[in-house]
């Protein structure tokens, strides 16, 4: 179940507020998912290469070292999952759309352009691919 910060105590209903807040639970989605990918896709290799490793490693202590690692990285893609789930996002049966990061960037500067301003920030990034 999406977590919607709306319905908590206290909340403003006023719908200059209510947008802000709808826009700030896309945010988070949309981060979790690129720290979730980015997070998990070495996660997958290095699962693999482990496995390949048990395999073929012929002394026990590298096939301890191997499992215990592996037990590990399940660990981690398991909290990573439970992030998601928090967040209300599933990665079973739901297409993804690339999110293009330079203008998420944009976006983010323009939103924050007083405050950048106010505080004499100096925004540096290097463009996405």
């Amino acid at each position: 179940m999406k977590n919607n910060i709306s319905s908590y105590p206290n909340t403003p209903s006023d719908p200059a507020t209510v947008t802000r807040q709808e826009r700030l639970e896309e945010d988070i989605e949309t981060l979790s998912y690129i720290l979730s990918h980015t997070l998990q896709t070495p996660l997958r290799s290095a699962r693999t290469h482990l496995g390949n490793l048990q395999t073929l490693a012929s002394d026990a202590q590298l096939r301890t070292a191997a499992a215990g690692i592996t037990h590990d990285i399940t660990k981690l893609s398991d909290l990573i999952q439970a992030m998601l789930e928090y967040v209300g996002l599933e990665t079973i049966g739901t297409s993804f759309k690339p999110v293009d990061c330079n203008e998420a960037l944009v976006q983010a500067q323009a939103a924050l352009q007083g405050k950048i301003h106010a505080s004499s920030a100096v925004i540096t990034a290097s463009p996405c691919r």
